[in-house]
This record gives structure tokens, C-alpha cells and sequence, in this order.
């Protein structure tokens, strides 16, 4: 990917997907010029919706995770050469574990009306977004407030905000510039 960008955020207790090393998310487009985004109910506050993806695993490389990922989560079989990469964000982070990094490689792929998505146990619904609403999703991920909570870890809303609203940002920057 030619377009590489360093995010640096200073954190509370880490989010989870900074455990993950390298970490692929796929952008979603219905063909129409809006977003198919993933629901996680009991998870992300109601009003956030997240782009589909996951680690990549070791010895895979970013383009077959983003395909392996979008047929886990969204049930769909998509070649992978259909998959257009945006950019990497390497995420680096200052938290209360100390400093971690993260490499987001991210894509783009349009389905087709044809195509039917069946979300996974990992997400509980799908959200379209227009490219007003996505914009705004992004303005609210910046402003999250409250705490999530579990037995194993939590972390503040805002963090995750302040580390997943660039991403999202950035992906829709570079969908832009390459359409």
C-alpha cells in the first residue's frame, strides 16, 4: 500500500485490538456509494457501527486476511483480487501497559445487489451508511463517553474513539482520493 500513516494516541488501559500486532479492516461498499458496516450488540454503544476485520494471522498477508475476514463476519466469498487497498495506520500508543503499536492495513471492496451479507456470531446486525452518515459516525466515535467493562479487561469509550476515528477517517480520505 502507498499511503502510510502514523497515529499517536495516549491511552488509559489498552483497547483489545492493540494486543493484536497487525490487524486488517475491510471497508464495505453496497455499489451505490454508501458503507455496509458491522453491529455488535452488547459491545459497541447502539450508535456505532465498526468497519468488518480482524488479526491477521501469522504467515497470511493483509489482502487474504481482508478476504478471510469479510467471508467470517459477512459471509461473503469476494476474490481477493477484488479487494482494493487504502492504506496502513500504524497505531502508536502510550497506555497504562506502556507503549504498544498496532498495523491497520485497510481495504475496499463493492459488493453487488446479488450479494447477500450473513453476519456472523462476531457481529450482530449490519448498519448502511451513506457517506453523510458514515462522516458523522466518525464525528461521534470522537466523542464517546462511558467505560466498557468485562471480567478479563476494560477500557474508556474515547479511547477507542481516539483510536478508531482516524482509521475510519483515513480509510474514507483514501477511498476518496483512488475512486
Amino acid at each position: 500500500m502507498n499511503n502510510t500513516y502514523i497515529e499517536k494516541v495516549s491511552l488509559g488501559n489498552p483497547i483489545g485490538n492493540l494486543y493484536r500486532k497487525n490487524h486488517v479492516l475491510v471497508l464495505v461498499g453496497d455499489g451505490e456509494g454508501n458503507f455496509i458496516l458491522g453491529k455488535k450488540k452488547d459491545f459497541y454503544p447502539n450508535h456505532i457501527s465498526r468497519m468488518i476485520g480482524g488479526g491477521v494471522k501469522e504467515a497470511e498477508n493483509p489482502s487474504n486476511a481482508a478476504q478471510r475476514e469479510t467471508k467470517e463476519e459477512f459471509g461473503l466469498d469476494i476474490p481477493v483480487s477484488e479487494f482494493k487497498p487504502l492504506c496502513v495506520v500504524n497505531t502508536l500508543a502510550d497506555t497504562t501497559e506502556g507503549h504498544m503499536e498496532m498495523q491497520t492495513s485497510i481495504y475496499f471492496v463493492a459488493i453487488n445487489k446479488s450479494q447477500t451479507i450473513k453476519p456472523s456470531d462476531d457481529i450482530s446486525g449490519i448498519e448502511t451508511y451513506s457517506q453523510a452518515a458514515y462522516e458523522n459516525l466518525i464525528r461521534a466515535m470522537e466523542q464517546l463517553t462511558g467505560k466498557f467493562v468485562t471480567e478479563k479487561y476494560s477500557f474508556e469509550w474515547k479511547d477507542w474513539g481516539k483510536v478508531y476515528a482516524p482509521i475510519h477517517r483515513l480509510a474514507l480520505e483514501n477511498l476518496r482520493t483512488k475512486a
